[in-house]
């Protein structure tokens, strides 16, 4: 679709795609210079939100994020978003947490 939109000469604002679709994007219309991808996660009003409070001091100098609200590299650009970590050196750790469910 991003293709076709760029075909007809309009601007488009993308989600971050996986690495192998970021590649086919970039051989599409990368060089049209119509095409501006973009994480959008930290702009979500729950997360801004959360941002905002961190960036405020409201809970001191963060030093670790445990998100749960998206995955891979959505996810790790809102913990160093919420970090202030921008693209320097960080130590990731994941951990999977499973519970019982229960309906009653």
């Amino acid at each position: 679709m991003i293709a076709r939109v760029v075909a007809c000469g309009v601007s488009v604002l993308a989600e971050t795609p996986d690495l192998p679709g970021l590649r086919a994007l970039w051989a599409d219309v990368g060089g049209s210079g119509l095409v501006q991808v973009a994480e959008q996660y930290l702009l979500m009003p729950s997360h801004a939100a959360r941002a905002a409070l961190v960036r405020f001091g409201a809970i001191g100098t963060p030093t670790q994020v445990q998100a749960s609200s998206t995955h891979q590299y959505h996810a790790v650009s809102l913990m160093r978003g919420l970090l202030g970590a921008g693209g320097g050196a960080v130590t990731v750790r994941a951990t999977r947490t499973t519970a019982p469910w229960s309906i009653r």
